[in-house]
């Protein structure tokens, strides 16, 4: 169920527009109305028309004109069925509509099309900067697309043929831009390693590999190649650490003990390897590792799990959070067990969001109480009142804000919490099973007067109409999930962009 809000005049124009593409009533005039539109106007027409719910969608030939006006820069096809339609939109895909395209999303579904018709299309696309591929081609076909900088596949590595990625490997000129080269479906990090491996030595310039482990690639290139100790890499994004689905498979196995022994080694080779990391996420396996990120002096976004950390990780945290803590300004920290806030706050007093998964609690001892003066974005996915009234009394500046599991909040917790802070400056706000009354949700709104969009549960009353009469300027999210689409960690961490 999608949030309720007005349509903009800008939406009820573009169904308008599909209306008439619908009716064909353009198709007696010998020029394409589309072809004097900006391209952002055709852009955000054709993913309205792309975004309608599958009953209602447009066939592809319906949109002829908004693909064939030469004024699409961006077009995502990437979960959109063709149908039968895949030969007809590729002859629709002329040289003059390629050459325009700096971003294009391929579906499957062109598998079952001219492989030649393909090609063509591709190999039209010559300013392309980003491609998002469900599709396995060459990757030689794009060795003219000297502006591309984005290039992902959603799927397997194993059908990315090693031949093609050897080809353009020996290109002098060929993807020499690229920054990004990911496999967003999920992988097996032990099996991955070669190919991984081999795409950060073929693409000297890649700041990201995505979600894709580099540590063991690295470790794997530091094994295989002459005078690798010297080799420093560009990569800027990084994800160290074997995936949960990877920890399932090998758990109890010969394989996972022989790898958490020789865990901090593999970071210690990752970090020498990558000075200029800025961004990493990071599943810890033994604590010993947690030194060596001291060295990452350009680390500002950690996402950090102990879920696999089977020892005492604890004394290394908060000596590492000492030394890099202040350089940090977006911090995620998942442990099943207690994960104490005040020891994040004392540290890291730039952050500018911060996520914590696991129990946020507070140590007895705490007197002085730090602001977190820059802190915009907050997830608390379990709390109690102590550690709910810690972190919300010291962000002035919040604007977003998460609750997960909320029990605690009543109003008259809300009450205290609003003398401190007024939350004056909060846009985005998602409160999961709390204790609200309606005098407690009418405070909020009351005091939060920025509020943009809502999500919210309480275990005392429905919210549903609530929301609507108390403010009805505000988008209310039925669904808690899908206003958490738009939280700060889970749209940084799409393996699409990260």
């Amino acid at each position: 169920m999608n949030p309720v809000q007005p349509p903009t005049l800008y939406t009820i124009c573009f169904q308008k527009t599909l209306s008439i593409l619908r009716t064909g009533l353009w198709n007696r005039y010998d020029t394409n109305p589309f072809s004097y539109l900006p391209s952002t106007i055709v852009n955000d027409l054709t993913k309205f028309a792309l975004s309608q719910p599958f009953h209602e969608r447009p066939k592809i030939t319906e949109l002829w004109y908004l693909i064939t006006s030469g004024r699409l820069t961006e077009l995502d096809l990437i979960h959109h069925d063709l149908e039968s339609d895949s030969n007809m939109f590729l002859k629709m895909m002329s040289e003059n509509v390629c050459k325009n395209l700096r971003s294009f999303s391929i579906p499957a579904c062109l598998r079952d099309a001219d492989g030649s018709l393909v090609e063509i299309v591709l190999r039209f696309c010559t300013n392309l900067e980003e491609v998002h591929s469900a599709l396995q081609f060459d990757l030689d076909i794009l060795e003219n697309c000297h502006q591309l900088r984005n290039l992902r596949f959603h799927l397997p590595m194993n059908q990315i043929a090693d031949n093609s990625l050897r080809k353009v490997m020996l290109s002098s000129h060929a993807l020499k831009t690229l920054e990004a080269f990911a496999v967003c479906a999920g992988e097996d990090s032990f099996q991955s390693s070669k190919f991984v491996a081999k795409v950060l030595l073929g693409f000297p310039n890649l700041i990201s590999v995505g979600l894709a482990d580099s540590s063991l690639p690295l470790k794997l290139i530091l094994k295989t190649q002459r005078n690798s100790f010297s080799l420093h890499f560009k990569l800027r994004r990084c994800f160290w650490g074997i995936s949960h689905d990877n920890y399932l498979r090998v758990a109890n196995t010969k394989k996972l003990s022989t790898y958490r022994k020789g865990f901090s080694k593999i970071i210690k080779m990752a970090v020498l390897s990558c000075p200029c990391t800025e961004e990493l996420v990071i599943n810890v396996f033994h604590e010993e590792c947690l030194q060596h990120l001291c060295l990452l002096k350009n680390l500002t976004f950690l996402s950090i799990n102990f879920n696999y950390c089977d020892s005492d990780y604890m004394p290394a945290w908060f000596s590492v959070l000492k030394e890099i803590g202040p350089q940090l300004k977006h911090l995620s920290v998942e442990k099943s067990s207690d994960i104490q806030l005040n020891v994040i706050c004392d540290n890291c007093f730039n952050l500018e969001s911060l996520r914590i998964r696991g129990k946020a609690t507070i140590a007895e001892a705490t007197s002085t109480i730090p602001n977190l003066p820059h802190l915009r974005r907050l997830l608390l996915m379990c709390m109690n009142e102590g550690s709910l009234m810690y972190m919300l009394s010291r962000c002035p500046l919040l604007t977003e804000m998460f609750l997960d599991c909320a029990l605690c909040l009543d109003d008259d917790l809300l009450c205290k919490i609003l003398k401190q802070n007024p939350l004056s400056e909060l846009k985005v706000a998602g409160i999961h099973a709390c204790k609200l009354s309606r005098i407690g949700f009418h405070l909020l709104l009351e005091s939060a007067v920025k509020l943009e969009k809502v999500s919210f549960r309480s275990v005392k009353m429905d919210t549903s109409d609530l929301i609507h009469k108390l403010n009805p300027k505000i988008v209310n999210y039925p669904i808690f999930n899908k206003l958490k689409d738009i939280e700060f960690f889970r749209r940084k961490l799409h393996p699409c962009r990260f």
